[in-house]
């Protein structure tokens, strides 16, 4: 999803006519580089004076002349050019015809030649009226915002001194919402996004949207320290149901806080310190899951007083190995929600730390000047570390020496041809070196088994080589054996024409994995022409065209494009080679849409569908959101039969069908240039219930099948040892893990996903595992 503003140069355009040209234009000399060139036009008029950019592979922007005629030049060759057009007093637009940037047409630049684009501008109307408070007085100031719908991008307005407000927007379905504090009101005097009306504007349309200002109510109280003093100069904040911000302030001189926002639930949290690291929530926990809700009713104010946890204080003195302080140094207190206290050693090398929470801590030692990295007392590692106990009205004191050290000097080899590998660079937790002369040395290594990271242009990574175990004093050696990253190289084309297709991704995959990220490692040009770097090894191709692409997305299979990964053919790219497999047939894509329900039959509101597994972090490409009334639309699948995931907060995650993996998903098939309906009704899943005792804090608790690997369900997890509460889907098996701490750690029973001990996860009921982190 993308966001947009009315003044921010970036958005959408109307069709006309994209050719490529053989000879270059005069406009463009360099043979290396080409040229996007074209007229932007209004009901056949020229319009002058538009900002252009292209961007892509290169960028490069001009202002359209008074024919409406713009030339961008010097553009490296590639494609997956977008071309955007800023209109003057019109809103910004892409081609072709769309205000998406997901929407816009993707344009290959060849060298020597011109692309063309030419465009019109995209049909606009208006929404405008007034914001005013109960009665009838205009508010000024205040930001307006128009969501499309279904949610895709945002655009922006701004009240003026009588509370009037007016936006030229894009032709389309917009939600308007106005500022009410830090929260929003949704028209008609709406708090709950999900009720808000949808607004029809059409092109040349102006459409009246005035909004009253809903009655707040407020929560309010003083803070005060352990001793009864006010504590002053405290940020405080309130989080609604959906843990987002609602409101912000900071206490006065005497402690006291008010804070007003709309009616509803809120949980209030208080900051030790400005970045929000260290956290307190009422009444005195250090979880959000843990704090109370309070309810705050129209014209009401809610009374919230709470008393600071108490505190202690900290010092010490780091020296080097010969007793001599050190100064320049930072001193982190760590503790188990995932807070860090700061402070940087003097030139004497001591350090002083107030306003600890009473609690355990991990403390560590790190180097700026002269890089390193260690933990109380003397350890290496944060795993090995001591636990620092801070009590309340006391001050503890820890003090440490640099470890001693040596070093490891580390060389490479080529697996194919056994000859020296010249530049390289090696990583060990924060310890890095660039080979010099084919050797690189890590000079000041505490003593211990170290595993190393080796990163090398044209071969693959290597991860954890070793382990080295490195003796004060002495120098370790290792020599480290390179295998050089292969190629595939294939030509797109179309499965009936056999035209070839530009701007089409390639992504290779293994059985049991499939996640498309952001981005683009190898994108065919206006040859169809592919060639894209790959390391050794058995994969699965997927191709994906560009959005705005008339192709649909396919696995390659044997003979065409097939929607299972388990129908792809097989690529072997051994170590070095370049493997050719020749020509993939693209068909015309088709649409799946449809409506999402949850267990109760209600529809859910929020999530995605995908033809992924499911991941943890960023999504990447392949996936859609399912909007406010549970619908989803799938516009880039080729015409095959194709499993789709579905990832809820609210239910586990399953495939089409509530299947517990892709393998036994109900298929949906896509036929070319028609929409398929398919709608799912979730499974709720089992809840499972994991504890990692003595993990750190701050990571993810993940349930994995153990058959594929496939990411089963998971949850961030904030305190240090905190139970991991979610769903996920009966009758399978799965592998538990802590993602967090070092290579290796956090499996239960193993150390890595093929030693972990597999666990079967019943159809109804709970499934509770207790196992110590190691």
């Amino acid at each position: 999803m993308r966001t947009s503003t009315l003044r921010r140069i970036g958005i959408l355009l109307l069709a006309a006519v994209v050719a490529t040209t053989g000879p270059a234009a005069a406009a463009h000399a360099d043979p290396t580089t080409g040229t996007i060139a074209g007229r932007l036009t209004d009901g056949g008029q020229p319009v002058a004076n538009a900002y252009v950019e292209a961007s892509g592979i290169g960028w490069g922007s001009t202002e359209t002349d008074a024919n409406g005629d713009y030339t961008i030049t010097d553009l490296p060759p590639g494609g997956n050019y977008r071309i955007t057009f800023a209109p003057p007093g019109r809103p910004n637009q892409y081609a072709y015809h769309t205000a998406d940037y997901d929407g816009a047409t993707v344009f290959a630049v060849t060298a020597g030649a011109t692309t063309t684009v030419d465009d019109t501008l995209m049909p606009v109307g208006t929404i405008s009226g007034r914001f005013t408070d109960a009665t009838g007085n205009g508010l000024a100031h205040r930001k307006v915002t128009f969501s499309t719908q279904p949610a895709g991008r945002w655009e922006y307005a701004e009240t003026d001194e009588t509370g009037a407000y007016s936006a030229l927007l894009p032709a389309g379905a917009y939600r308007v919402a106005f500022a009410l504090g830090q929260q929003q009101q949704y028209a008609p005097g709406q708090v709950d996004p999900a009720q808000a009306a949808t607004f029809q504007l059409g092109a040349g349309q102006t459409l009246t949207v005035d909004e009253t200002e809903l009655l707040r109510g407020a929560i309010a109280g003083r803070i005060v320290r352990a001793d009864g003093t006010p504590a002053a100069d405290m940020p405080v904040s309130l989080r609604n149901a959906a843990d987002d911000y609602a409101g912000y302030t900071a206490t006065d001189a005497d402690g006291e806080y008010r804070i007003d926002v709309l009616p509803g639930a809120y949980r209030v949290a208080i900051a030790f310190d400005r970045d929000e690291s260290i956290m307190q929530y009422v009444p005195g926990k250090r979880l959000l899951a843990q704090a109370q809700p309070f309810a705050v009713t129209a014209g009401n104010v809610t009374g919230v007083n709470e008393t600071l946890l108490p505190t202690g204080t900290a010092s010490g003195r780091f020296t080097d190995a010969e007793g001599n302080g050190m100064g320049g140094a930072s001193v982190s207190f760590i503790d188990g929600y995932g807070g860090t206290y700061g402070a940087n050693t003097g030139t004497d090398g001591v350090w002083h730390i107030d306003g600890l929470v009473a609690g355990d801590y991990t403390v560590m030692f790190f180097g700026w000047q002269t890089t390193f990295r260690q933990f109380a007392y003397g350890k290496a590692t944060e795993a090995a570390a001591d636990r620092i106990t801070v009590a309340a009205g006391q001050n503890v004191v820890v003090d440490d020496s640099r470890l001693a050290t040596g070093s490891i000097r580390v060389t490479a080899k080529n697996s194919v041809t056994g000859a020296a590998v010249g530049d390289f660079y090696v990583q060990a937790d924060n310890y890095s070196a660039d080979a010099a002369g084919g050797v690189a040395v890590l000079p000041e290594m505490p003593a211990g088994a170290w595993g190393l990271n080796i990163y090398a242009e044209g071969y693959q990574v290597v991860e954890q080589a070793g382990p080295v175990t490195v003796v004060v004093g002495q120098q370790a050696e290792i020599e480290v054996t390179l295998v050089p990253v292969g190629s595939l190289r294939a030509k797109i084309v179309d499965a009936v024409t056999g035209a070839p297709v530009a701007g089409v991704c390639l992504f290779t995959q293994t059985r049991v994995k499939f996640r498309l990220f952001e981005g683009c490692a190898g994108e065919s040009g206006p040859d169809g022409e592919i060639v894209m770097p790959v390391e050794a090894g058995t994969y699965q191709v997927f191709a994906l065209p560009g959005r705005g692409s008339a192709y649909g997305a396919q696995w390659v299979g044997l003979t065409g494009g097939t929607g299972s990964q388990d129908l792809a053919r097989n690529v072997v790219v051994a170590a070095g080679q370049q493997k050719y497999i020749h020509k993939i047939y693209l068909d015309r894509k088709g649409t799946v849409t449809g409506t999402v329900t949850g267990a109760d039959g209600a529809p859910v509101t929020s999530g995605t569908v995908a033809v992924v597994t499911p991941v943890i972090g960023d999504a990447g490409q392949g996936r859609v959101p399912i909007d406010t009334q549970g619908r989803y639309t799938i516009d880039f699948l080729g015409p095959y039969a194709w499993p789709l995931s579905f990832q809820t907060s609210t239910h586990a995650f399953q495939w089409s069908g509530a299947a517990h993996r892709r393998q036994s998903a109900t298929p949906v098939q896509v036929t070319a240039g028609q929409t398929t309906t398919f709608n799912q009704q979730l499974a709720l899943g089992t809840v499972v219930k994991v504890t990692a005792t003595g993990s750190p804090a701050g990571g993810y608790a993940v349930a994995l099948n153990h058959s594929n690997g496939d990411v089963a369900g998971f949850v961030w997890v904030q305190q240090s040892g905190g139970q991991a509460v979610y769903r996920v889907m009966g009758g399978q098996q799965v592998k538990l893990h802590f993602a967090g701490g070092e290579p290796g750690q956090g499996w239960y029973g193993g150390t890595d996903f093929a030693s972990a001990k597999t666990v079967s996860i019943p159809a109804t009921g709970e499934k509770v595992v207790v196992y110590p982190y190691s």
